[in-house]
C-alpha cells in the first residue's frame, strides 16, 4: 500500500480520518459476509473469499492509521517545540496522564475499531471481550476514566454489565453502543446513571465527541471530590 508522507499536523489528521471511515465501511461489510455465511446462503464460498479480502484490506489500513499515528506524534511534537533556549532537564519534566478507556465488545472487529479510533485520539487504549471480563479488570485496577460498552454480549449482556459496574466504580462514565435498543429500556439505563448511548453503525466524530465529554466529566468530578476532602480537612 503506497503512502504519501504528510507535510504538516493537519494533513496527518486528514488522513488518519478518511482511513478511519474507510475502516468503517469495509467493518460494516465484513459483517454483511459474516451473516450470508452463517445463514448458509448460496455461493458461501464467495463470501469467504471476498470476507478474507475484506479482512486483508482492513489490516493494511490498520497498519496505515497506525504509521499515521505516529507520524502525527512527531508533528505534533514539531510544532508544539516553543522559543525555549533552555528547557527543562529530562528528569524535571511532567509527562501528562493520557485518560485510560475500557473498550468491551465480544466482536474482534469492533474492539480494533475501538483500539485505533480511540488511540489516534491520544487515549491508553485496553480492551475486554465479555462483561465479567471487563467487571474483573475495573474491580481490580479501579484507574479506567471512561467504559466503553456494547449492549448485545452473550451470557453477560451489556445493561447487565453496566449495572453491575455502578455498584463496582459508580465513579467511571459509561458509554454503550449498539445497533437498536428500546426507548424505555435506554430510558432507565439512562435514570441508573448512563452517561452516553451511541447507535452503531459508529460515526466516528460524534464518538469521539462522547468519548471527550465523558473524560472531561470524568476530570471534573475527581477535581470536586477532591476540593471537598481538602476542604472538609
Amino acid at each position: 500500500m503506497q503512502i504519501n508522507a504528510p507535510k504538516n499536523a493537519s494533513e496527518v489528521q486528514q488522513l488518519a480520518g478518511s482511513d478511519r471511515d474507510h475502516l468503517l465501511q469495509i467493518i460494516a461489510g465484513t459483517t454483511d459476509l459474516m451473516e450470508d455465511i452463517w445463514t448458509g446462503d448460496h455461493g458461501s464460498s464467495k463470501y469467504l473469499a471476498m470476507l478474507r479480502a475484506s479482512v486483508e484490506h482492513a489490516a493494511n489500513i490498520t497498519a496505515h492509521l497506525v504509521e499515521q499515528g505516529s507520524e502525527r506524534e512527531a508533528a505534533d511534537d514539531t510544532f508544539d517545540q516553543g522559543d525555549d533556549e533552555d528547557p527543562l532537564p529530562v528528569s524535571e519534566r511532567r509527562v501528562p496522564r493520557r485518560p485510560r478507556i475500557l473498550a468491551v465488545d465480544d466482536e474482534p472487529a469492533a474492539l480494533l475499531l475501538f483500539h485505533e479510533l480511540l488511540t489516534l485520539a491520544g487515549y491508553h487504549v485496553e480492551t475486554a471481550r465479555s462483561g465479567f471480563e471487563c467487571l474483573d479488570r475495573v474491580s481490580r485496577e479501579r484507574s479506567f476514566d471512561v467504559l466503553v460498552l456494547d449492549l448485545t454480549m452473550p451470557f453477560m449482556d451489556g445493561e447487565e454489565t453496566f449495572r453491575r459496574l455502578r455498584a463496582v466504580a459508580p465513579e467511571v462514565p459509561v458509554i454503550i453502543t449498539t445497533g437498536f435498543i428500546d426507548p424505555d429500556r435506554l430510558k432507565n439505563l439512562y435514570a441508573a446513571g448512563l452517561f452516553a448511548f451511541l447507535s452503531k453503525p459508529l460515526a466516528p466524530d460524534d464518538f469521539l465527541e462522547q468519548v471527550a465529554n465523558a473524560v472531561a466529566a470524568r476530570k471534573a468530578a475527581a477535581e470536586s471530590s477532591l476540593l471537598r476532602g481538602t476542604a472538609a480537612a
